[in-house]
Parts: structure tokens; C-alpha cells; sequence
């Protein structure tokens, strides 16, 4: 049960990290999009 335990927060931990880099890429390739529509 306590490796169960562990592979959840690790499983939770990579999630946090997998959603917080998705949203950088996401949000650089929105601000380079739109700077060469502007542009």
C-alpha cells in the first residue's frame, strides 16, 4: 500500500509538471503566432 502511495504522488507529480510544460510551449507558440500575424 505505501509503494501505492508513492507511485500516486509520483504519478501527480509528473502530471503537475507534464500540464505546467504543455502550457508553456502552448502559451510561447501562441505569443510567437500571433507576434508574426501582427507582424
Amino acid at each position: 500500500m505505501a509503494g501505492n502511495g508513492l507511485l500516486k504522488s509520483v504519478f501527480l507529480v509528473g502530471l503537475v509538471v507534464a500540464v505546467m510544460t504543455a502550457w508553456g510551449v502552448v502559451t510561447t507558440e501562441g505569443a510567437i503566432s500571433c507576434n508574426q500575424v501582427v507582424g
